[in-house]
């Protein structure tokens, strides 16, 4: 496994690969985020508040141009739906967040980013209005459930490579967008900086790296025995090796297969133990059921692409 290496810069520490950066008062998520303003369209969600697509997001950042899962932060003004808007993006952790949403209850906020399994899109947006707007002020009008959303919540949380950050999107002036609009944000998966992964063409050598599959995966493991909605395509019956082939096509199943194929190589990195892979393998299947379950192209080619470069970031397996 590759050394994972330490640079101290005055009384801070930059982790590679543990994506925080550790300070005397608090521990900060470290995400690269541009600071030029970035163009965002919002739609009604699917399986959240909103689902939210940049562009103009420049390359080199831990952000992209693509669809992220999104919530409302803001009661105050409306949402446009399907207009370009101009914003600014912000780590939630940022002690210099915008005023209208500075020194909110941002950590709660990314707990139940990670802890919503069971809950509604609506019980999530819920709480979130709860803890961001004090909306409505008295908890008891919420239903049970959003109640024990909001207090199970660890107001100290702070997520480690892998898990979901909160990236606040701050309206931004434009002439040729309505402003104001509503403070929105987007659950990002927070990158573990200089971390490993092999591509697809690598598992797909068994000559030289078939002994390198670790158990309970082989080139004979059906797909549907791993990913459960290849089966909406038609693809259940494939094995991971068929997968690691897929490369080609435009059609709603080919980007399926393309996705599937990258996911196969994930998975295979997930599972090594000598390979320090971003995202686990639980998270990681996860996340492909609910890209294949949407049937959408453009969120499961933006993650494809999400995967295919942690797949591309190498590593040194040998002991």
């Amino acid at each position: 496994m590759k050394t994972k290496k330490i640079f101290i810069i005055g009384i801070v520490a930059t982790l590679t690969c543990s994506g925080v950066l550790v300070g005397v008062h608090a521990l900060i998520p470290n995400i690269s985020l541009p600071g030029e303003p970035v163009t965002m369209t919002i739609y009604d969600g699917s399986v959240s508040y909103f689902d939210i697509y940049l562009s103009d997001v420049p390359s080199g950042f831990d952000v992209a141009d693509g669809y992220y899962v999104g919530w409302c932060a803001d009661r105050s003004v409306t949402m446009p739906r399907g207009e370009k808007l101009t914003v600014r993006l912000w780590n939630s952790y940022d002690l210099m967040l915008p005023l209208p949403l500075r020194d909110k209850n941002w950590s709660k906020v990314n707990y139940i980013l990670n802890h919503k399994e069971g809950t509604t899109r609506f019980d999530i947006q819920a709480a979130f209005w709860y803890l961001l707007n004090n909306y409505p002020s008295d908890i008891s009008l919420l239903s049970i459930k959003v109640q024990e959303l909001i207090n199970t919540t660890d107001g100290s949380f702070t997520p480690k490579p892998g898990q979901w950050i909160a990236i606040l999107a701050e309206p931004l002036n434009n002439r040729l967008n309505p402003w104001p609009f509503q403070f929105a944000f987007l659950q990002v998966r927070l990158p573990h900086h200089g971390c490993e992964g092999l591509t697809p063409g690598y598992w797909k050598n068994l000559e030289k790296h078939g002994e390198d599959w670790i158990a309970p995966y082989t080139p004979e493991t059906h797909l549907g025995d791993v990913f459960k909605n290849a089966s909406l395509y038609m693809l259940a019956d494939y094995t991971m090796y068929e997968a690691l082939g897929w490369s080609s096509g435009s059609t709603t199943t080919e980007t399926a297969q393309k996705l599937l194929s990258q996911a196969t190589a994930a998975v295979l990195n997930a599972a090594h133990p000598n390979i320090d892979y971003p995202i686990s393998e639980a998270d990681l299947i996860g996340e492909v059921n609910d890209a294949l379950g949407n049937y959408n192209k453009d969120s499961m080619e933006t993650l494809k692409n999400i995967i295919d470069h942690n797949n591309n970031l190498g590593a040194d397996i040998q002991e």
